[in-house]
């Protein structure tokens, strides 16, 4: 902690680069950071039986920042299906940076056929 009684103050980890790695439904998961800060966010999702959708998401200047536990939260919304029976959901990717190398985290979608949770890893390129 920053109360100046300590004689070291605990503060988020500088973490940077291109990530990638996999979710627990075997797919792909890509995302940049630059200054602790979530620059771009790429991900991959099956609603089983239904459809398999890849999302590349950004934010202007940036999509999340990573907070002092060196945790982060991103949701996105999506639609898929005909202009007559069109469905509408989100997911949520929850992530933590274990060191400079790792992050790992859950992901849940929110589906109108469901709710689908799983899990994901990513490492440093």
């Amino acid at each position: 902690d920053c109360d100046g009684v300590d004689l070291t103050c605990n503060s988020a980890q500088r973490i940077n680069g291109k990530w990638s790695g996999e979710t627990s439904q075997h797919h792909p998961i890509y995302f940049s950071v630059s200054d602790n800060l979530i620059m771009t966010f790429e991900y991959t999702i099956t609603i089983p039986g239904i459809v398999t959708m890849t999302t590349e998401i950004s934010g202007s200047p940036f999509l999340e920042k990573i907070d002092s536990n060196n945790q982060f939260s991103i949701s996105s919304n999506y639609s898929y299906g005909s202009y007559w029976n069109l469905k509408n959901g989100e997911v949520t990717f929850n992530g933590k940076f274990s060191n400079d190398s790792e992050c790992a985290g859950t992901f849940l979608i929110d589906d109108p056929a469901g709710t689908i949770t799983g899990r994901w890893n990513a490492i440093v390129e």
